[in-house]
């Protein structure tokens, strides 16, 4: 913390300096004149929509009145009239005469029968060989176009060339190859597993069960609704009259023993039954 008192002079304040401001001139307003002529209330609309007298507009409603006539009920419709009873004639109907069978035998020889007839046919003789065969004197040849033309050759296998400067060792092979050498097998342990036991986390101490819902929300007793009980020794309500409409009328009973009497309707609280439902 400084001591010294604080300079609040500011660019601002040095450089622009205030000046006085001349004041407006003000002009000097026009005084209202009212007019010597008077006040003409005619309007163009006045003027030129005048009011004109018309006849009352007829109504185009028909007259509510049933028609009524004393002429006799003409019947006569297009069906009627078109569609008449005419006489008319049973159709002709061909009665066949009886079958009369003809005289004389029939005649079930046919045209096949007369010009097709059956003639003796020789058994066809089979045209397959013979299970011996024919044999043929001498040896069999064997040679074909494909065993004169197609020859074996005799072939060898082209061996590899050495390498040029190469000299094969003549120190037998031992069976270690360099591999197997410098490669050696280690023993390794089996991976960890990273799966979580399964068996269940146990605990000695005793379970824990109050939650929020067994603390904040406690069991209140509910009372019983007033119209389960009517008509009923515990009901506190008596029954009084039943209305024009149906609706019975119920009225606190009173506590201590009083003579019998009728409660008149006007003077008695009425509780219906509909407000306990």
């Amino acid at each position: 913390m400084s001591d010294s008192p604080f300079d609040g002079n500011t660019g601002y304040r040095d450089d622009y300096i205030k000046h006085p401001l001349k004041l407006r001139e003000q002009k000097e307003k026009e005084h209202y004149k009212p007019s010597n002529v008077p006040f003409d209330g005619m309007t163009t609309f006045n003027r030129d929509f005048t009011k004109k007298h018309g006849l009352k507009t007829e109504s185009c409603k028909p007259n509510s009145q049933a028609y009524q006539s004393d002429a006799p009920l003409d019947d006569m419709t297009t069906f009627r009239n078109d569609y008449r009873k005419w006489n008319g004639e049973k159709p002709y109907v061909h009665v066949q005469g009886e079958y009369v069978r003809p005289e004389g035998e029939i005649d079930l020889n046919t045209t096949n029968k007369l010009q097709f007839k059956a003639h003796p046919a020789q058994r066809i003789a089979m045209v397959k060989p013979g299970d011996g065969g024919v044999k043929f004197p001498g040896e069999f040849s064997g040679m074909t176009n494909y065993k004169a033309d197609f020859k074996p050759w005799e072939m060898t296998r082209e061996q590899p060339k050495p390498r040029e400067g190469w000299v094969p060792s003549n120190v037998p092979f031992e069976g270690c190859a360099t591999y197997k050498s410098h490669y050696t097998k280690h023993n390794q342990a089996p991976p960890r597993s990273m799966k979580p036991n399964a068996s269940n986390l146990a605990s000695t101490a005793p379970f824990e069960d109050a939650t929020m819902y067994r603390t904040e929300f406690v069991r209140k007793a509910a009372d019983i609704c007033p119209a389960a009980v009517l008509d009923t020794k515990v009901s506190p309500f008596c029954y009084v009259e039943t209305d024009p409409k149906g609706h019975k009328q119920y009225a606190p009973c009173q506590e201590t023993i009083t003579p019998m009497r009728r409660i008149s309707s006007a003077n008695a609280p009425r509780v219906p039954a509909s407000v306990f439902a």
